[in-house]
């Protein structure tokens, strides 16, 4: 809600029509292209506020160090702490999760991706993570997530889905 509110106030939309729902069906009386352009927007503007979130996470814990930068280049040395986060491995993530790992990674926010690889496919988790891991080019360690015990397969699918990981 905070956000909706946020976002719509950048927009223009004044204080009776502060809410995503509300505006959506007040849109969908017009045109869907208006609500789509609206939905793009909304997009991005829930990527950007999640990038500034883990921006903000980097910044903190890099004050929690000792706090050296080095005189060249600003990035932090001594580093103790290793930022890592869960992600989903689809191409698609930026616009359906709002997760833009690849510009966290790239800008050195995060040092560890463990992909979130749920597939049923072994095949499927093997492409994902080379995906992933071409993606970042070498930049971070990667320790693929699966989940077939929780998919309800049996002990030799599991062990099929560990070997396509390491793959």
């Amino acid at each position: 809600e905070y956000a909706a509110k946020k976002f719509l106030a950048e927009q223009g939309y004044d204080e009776g029509q502060q809410t995503l729902s509300k505006l959506r069906r007040d849109l969908n009386k017009g045109t869907s292209f208006v609500w789509e352009e609206l939905y793009e927007s909304w997009t991005q503007f829930k990527v950007r506020q999640i990038n500034e979130f883990v921006n903000e996470i980097y910044e903190l814990v890099k004050e929690l160090e000792d706090g050296r930068k080095s005189d060249t280049t600003g990035a932090y040395t001594n580093s103790n702490i290793i930022i890592s986060t869960s992600v989903f491995a689809d191409s698609d993530v930026v616009t359906k999760k709002c997760q833009d790992w690849e510009y966290w990674f790239k800008q050195g926010w995060i040092e560890v991706a463990t992909p979130m690889a749920y597939y049923q496919n072994a095949n499927t988790v093997t492409q994902k993570i080379a995906e992933m891991i071409a993606k970042l080019d070498n930049i971070s360690y990667n320790y693929a997530g699966i989940a077939p015990y929780f998919m309800g397969m049996n002990p030799y699918e599991e062990v099929v889905q560990a070997v396509a990981a390491l793959s």
